[in-house]
């Protein structure tokens, strides 16, 4: 489990921070603040922006279309991503059995909010060969955070936020 809040930046214009889950906080609200807080630090201009969604739910900043935003929490593990002119995708899985299974999951799952398609997207489908760091599918590119992060978390976008 995560003991503090981490935020990296990870690529060129992505940032993933992860954190644990605050006393007494929800974990939507606290991947929320989360994300909030990762935003002050990199686009400071977009922080107190107005968080919408697209008709299948994929979160965006309505004054900063150019922002790609995403957020996960798992079992009082929270994520959040800010892509800067790219769509992006985050996930953390607190491991519950297979530590490999909860590392391809957090792939599929990002993947999937990088597109929009969410579980339409038939994240259950898609090929993570064991051990892989990294990778493509579609028009999207992944990463995990393997050896930088204590337990399972991913990220994956595409150029363009929208």
């Amino acid at each position: 489990m995560f003991t503090r809040t981490r935020i990296v930046r990870v690529a060129a214009g992505i940032w993933v921070a992860t954190g644990p889950l605050p006393r007494g906080m929800r974990e939507s609200a606290a991947a929320w603040r989360l994300l909030r807080r990762l935003l002050r630090v990199v686009v400071p201009s977009a922080a107190a922006d107005d968080v919408v969604t697209h008709p299948g739910g994929k979160p965006y900043l309505r004054g900063h279309r150019e922002l790609g935003i995403s957020v996960s929490h798992d079992r009082g593990a929270v994520a959040a991503c800010v892509g800067v002119d790219r769509a992006v995708g985050v996930d953390v899985q607190v491991p519950d059995g297979s530590l490999e299974r909860a590392w391809a999951w957090t792939v599929r799952e990002a993947l999937v909010k990088t597109t929009g398609e969410g579980l339409a997207g038939r994240p259950w489908d898609i090929d993570v060969p064991p051990g892989r760091g990294s990778g493509t599918w579609r028009s999207c590119h992944w990463v995990s955070l393997r050896g930088r992060s204590s337990i399972p978390v991913s990220y994956a976008y595409r150029k363009e936020a929208r």
